[in-house]
């Protein structure tokens, strides 16, 4: 591992390792059926049956190689990968008799079965590039719809279990790694800003959870009266401003702050090098202080891919901690830093 930089005057990189990933949701109901919330076991897994029957009759999604799985056949590990890659989500895990999904080869494209609604289509992509993960799901939407009768009306648009996502049904989102925001007061005006114009910012898993590691998801809000591409474009827009905000801000610690934004960072480091336990909120803090480390080319020897794929590791198995999975924790830390 190196320390410092090479380049003295060079204390950011593009904005490509700010936006981690991008995703589109859409929800979908089958028509003249219960929204899930409403249904019994049986019809539950009648919904799980016609699903899959819709995708595996379909020959031009056999490139997807999609495989479904219940969730009551899922071990502990196996949900929490799968939470931790944001294929599968709390609420769908908290169904276990008749909730399911269908996960493409490449873990790229998933489909949640009797969540909140009967389907959810998501894509999710590398980085900032919400109208490739937009493209793809329409075309998978698409050749379902052909074996499937959506509930659709013609004034609302698609039909959801929450009123809140009728109209186009979809979500989009981006994820965002936002340490010298969250650093400063500014992160809450981000917030309040994303509100008022029909965008939310949430934590790490969606609605109702926090922001580990300075990860944020900024999405829409608003499904109706407004097409797809109207929806990216404004999510898009404001995602521009906010990492714009935060290559500005740390260009700002660097020339303001920098010894204490170095201590920040190399504490962080020092830590996690040595530490024998440390649990999850902790190891997630510390590994977003490295990874704006790694960014800024103070911390050297260590490649970003890897890096996200250790702080990855790090978001499973936060329930039922205990000193040995701490220890653990600890232990797969020390070995990657050193």
């Amino acid at each position: 591992m190196r320390c410092g930089m090479e380049k003295q005057d060079k204390h950011l990189n593009d904005s490509g390792n700010i936006a981690l990933s991008s995703r589109i949701r859409l929800a979908r109901n089958i028509s003249g059926i219960p929204f899930p919330w409403k249904m019994d076991e049986e019809r539950g897994l009648f919904v799980a049956e016609s699903v899959r029957e819709a995708v595996d009759s379909n020959g031009e999604l056999d490139k997807y190689g999609f495989g479904f799985k219940f969730v009551f056949d899922m071990d502990e590990d196996e949900k929490d990968d799968l939470l931790a890659n944001h294929l599968i989500s709390i609420d769908l895990i908290k169904n276990p008799k008749t909730g399911g999904i269908l996960i493409s080869s490449g873990k790229t494209v998933s489909i949640l079965v009797n969540e909140e609604d009967h389907l959810r289509i998501q894509t999710v992509v590398k980085g900032f590039n919400l109208e490739d993960a937009w493209r793809e799901a329409d075309s998978v939407d698409d050749l379902i719809e052909e074996n499937l009768d959506y509930a659709f009306d013609g004034n609302y648009g698609y039909l959801t279990a929450c009123p809140s996502n009728i109209g186009t049904g979809m979500r989009a989102s981006v994820m965002l790694h936002l340490p010298a925001l969250a650093s400063t007061k500014y992160i809450k005006r981000v917030f309040d800003i994303t509100n008022t114009i029909g965008l939310t910012v949430r934590g790490l898993y969606g609605e109702g959870t926090e922001a580990e590691g300075d990860i944020y998801q900024i999405s829409n809000q608003i499904t109706t009266g407004r097409t797809e591409l109207e929806i990216i474009g404004d999510l898009e827009r404001i995602t521009k401003q906010v990492m714009d905000k935060e290559i500005k801000t740390r260009e700002y610690l660097m020339a303001k702050q920098r010894t204490r934004t170095e201590d920040v960072i190399f504490r962080a480091l020092g830590i996690l090098s040595s530490a024998r336990l440390i649990n999850r909120p902790e190891s997630m803090k510390l590994l977003s202080r490295v990874r704006l480390g790694v960014d800024l080319e103070l911390v050297g020897g260590v490649e970003m891919n890897d890096l996200d794929v250790l702080i990855k590791d790090m978001q499973i198995a936060g329930k039922g901690e205990t000193v040995d999975s701490a220890e653990k924790r600890a232990s797969t830390i020390r070995e990657f830093f050193n």
